[in-house]
C-alpha cells in the first residue's frame, strides 16, 4: 500500500483556549493555559478539492489560572512522507499578535485559511451521511456504542473494543497508506498491554454527563465527557489513558470512524 502525501498542521499556544478545525471538524482542542505544541495529520479529515482550516482563540477559563504570555502560531504543511518539505510545502503560516488583536472574554479571535487537496484519498463514510440534528433515538444509538466500548474496556476484552473500531481502522488505513489490519493489530496490542497492568482501572460511565457535539452539518458526532474531555477514562501502569470517540451513520447504523 503506497503512502499518500501528508497534510500536517502544527500549532503552538500558550495562555489561550484553542480550537482548530478542518472543514468544520475539530482536530485540535487545547483547554489548559500552559504552553502546548500539537501536531496532527489532517488526511483523514480532508475532502477532494477545496478545504478550510480555522483556528479560534479565547481567553483561558477563570479557574484555569495563567501560565506565561498569551501566544498562538499555526503552520499547515504538505509533503511526501519521510521528507521535510521546502518553502513550497507551507500552505498556511499564521501567527497571532496579541497587541494587534487583544483577547476579550466571549469574543473569539478567528484565523482562517483555504487550501486545495486533490492528491490524497477521500470519500469518507461521513461525507455521505445524513445531515441535520440528532433525534432522540439516534442519541440513544450513539450512547449504546459508547456503552459497548466501555464494557469491553471494563471486561479487558481488547478484541471487542478493536472490533467496534473496524470502520475507523479501514478509513485511517486508506488515509495514511497503512494496511487496516496492521492498525487493528497495533490497537489490539496497545489495549492488551494496558489491560494486563495490575492497576488497570476504567472510570465509571455516567451517560448523563456526556455531550454529543455535531460537526459537518451533523454528519459527524464527537462524544465528550465532563469538561470537554474524552468520554472514556482509564488508568494503567500509573498513567491516565483517555479514549475519544467520533461516530457517523453508515447504512442506518452508528459507527466509530475517528
Amino acid at each position: 500500500m503506497s503512502i499518500p502525501p501528508l497534510y500536517v498542521v502544527e500549532s503552538i499556544s500558550e495562555a489561550v483556549r484553542l480550537d482548530v478545525s478542518v472543514n468544520g471538524v475539530s482536530v485540535i482542542r487545547v483547554l489548559a493555559p500552559g504552553r502546548r505544541t500539537t501536531q496532527v495529520k489532517l488526511n483523514p479529515w480532508l475532502v477532494s478539492g477545496h478545504n478550510v482550516i480555522t483556528a479560534r482563540l479565547l481567553p483561558p477559563a477563570a479557574s484555569a489560572g495563567r501560565a506565561g504570555e498569551p501566544a498562538f502560531a499555526l503552520r499547515l504543511i504538505h509533503g511526501e512522507h519521510g521528507r521535510l518539505p521546502g518553502p513550497e510545502g507551507v500552505l498556511a503560516d499564521l501567527e497571532w499578535d496579541p497587541a494587534d488583536r487583544p483577547l476579550e472574554p466571549g469574543r473569539p479571535i478567528v484565523f482562517e485559511a483555504a487550501f486545495w487537496a486533490d492528491d490524497v484519498p477521500t470519500g469518507w463514510a461521513w461525507e455521505s451521511a445524513p445531515t441535520g440534528s440528532l433525534s432522540e433515538g439516534e442519541r440513544r444509538q450513539i450512547l449504546r456504542v459508547v456503552e459497548a466500548v466501555h464494557e469491553g474496556l471494563v471486561g479487558r476484552d481488547a478484541e471487542a473494543v478493536v472490533a467496534l473500531h473496524r470502520r475507523k481502522h479501514a478509513e485511517l488505513g486508506i488515509a495514511l497508506g497503512v494496511p487496516p489490519d496492521e492498525l487493528a493489530d497495533d490497537h489490539a496490542g496497545l489495549l492488551s498491554s494496558a489491560m494486563t497492568a495490575d492497576d488497570w482501572r476504567v472510570a465509571p460511565l455516567d451517560l448523563d454527563t456526556l455531550s454529543l457535539e455535531e460537526y459537518a452539518d451533523g454528519r459527524l458526532i464527537e462524544v465528550r465527557g465532563p469538561g470537554s474531555l474524552p468520554p472514556l477514562q482509564a488508568r494503567s501502569g500509573g498513567r491516565p489513558l483517555a479514549f475519544g470517540l467520533t461516530l457517523t451513520q453508515v447504512d442506518g447504523t452508528w459507527a466509530i470512524v475517528r
